[in-house]
């Protein structure tokens, strides 16, 4: 599992946005990863991700960062079933179709609990919820105890466009 990490100073004259209180600006790091160009990830720029590797990386299934993300959080949740993990991850391509789908770890700043959330990307950009790929998976929820498992710790969103112009959504 790739961890390669780096921290930056940022210079004293550069001007940075208020922080807010209840953030903590840290420092910035470059983030590597296997499969994507390294970035620097501010943390002050996203409170919601981990303090840690994988910070705020965002992997596409079928590429290794996708299987370190899901390695990452069951090493850090010992207490679920890491084969759980896979299963849902298998489900969710069997309902997904040809859609792309995309893990990352995302953290609530005043819980500090981290959930996984998958994203099914492909959806027009005015597309309204119910999303049949997302039902479909839900709906197994009743029936593969994987799924029932990790309910709480795993979700699936959907996301317009494709996976490569993700930034560029809003």
């Amino acid at each position: 599992m790739l961890q390669r990490i780096e921290f930056e100073d940022e210079p004293e004259e550069a001007a940075l946005a208020p922080v807010p209180e209840f953030l903590e600006p840290g420092r910035p790091v470059w983030v590597y990863s296997k499969s994507q160009k390294p970035y620097l990830y501010r943390p002050w720029m996203n409170p919601c991700s981990p303090g840690e590797w994988p910070y705020d990386l965002q992997a596409l299934r079928g590429t290794e960062d996708y299987e370190d993300i899901l390695e990452w959080y069951a090493q850090k949740h010992p207490h679920l079933l890491r084969e759980d993990f896979w299963v849902v991850d298998r489900e969710l391509a069997r309902c997904a179709g040809d859609r792309q789908i995309s893990v990352r770890v995302i953290q609530d700043p005043e819980e500090h609990n981290m959930d996984l959330q998958f994203t099914l990307f492909g959806y027009a950009p005015d597309a309204k919820y119910p999303h049949p790929e997302i039902e479909a998976f839900e709906a197994l929820h009743t029936t593969v105890p994987a799924i029932d498992r990790l309910w709480l710790v795993a979700f699936v969103r959907a996301w317009p466009g494709r996976f490569e112009d993700r930034h560029l959504v809003r």
